[in-house]
């Protein structure tokens, strides 16, 4: 966790029908001391980018893509069946 916080490591996806088992068969819980703790480390860090003026973003940070948004293109036009008749 410190890793992901620290923007050393990356959220890892776990795919749809694994979740959905280690939820059905799992026994996590939640533990109020690591969600404070969690708080505490996501604060300073906010504080820490806040201070840094905008020098970019954390190297494991998501980023936008490169360009502006896709320009939807014009469907091509009927053929006209009435010429040639």
């Amino acid at each position: 966790f410190s890793r992901l916080v620290d923007g050393k490591a990356q959220i890892q996806q776990v795919m749809p029908s694994l979740a959905a088992q280690l939820r059905m068969e799992g026994k996590g819980r939640v533990n109020q001391a690591g969600i404070a703790r969690a708080v505490e480390l996501a604060q300073v860090q906010f504080k820490k980018d806040s201070a840094a003026g905008g020098k970019g973003p954390n190297p494991g940070a998501m980023q936008r893509a490169p360009g502006g948004p896709p320009v939807p293109t014009a469907p091509p036009a009927p053929a006209d069946s009435t010429k040639g008749k």
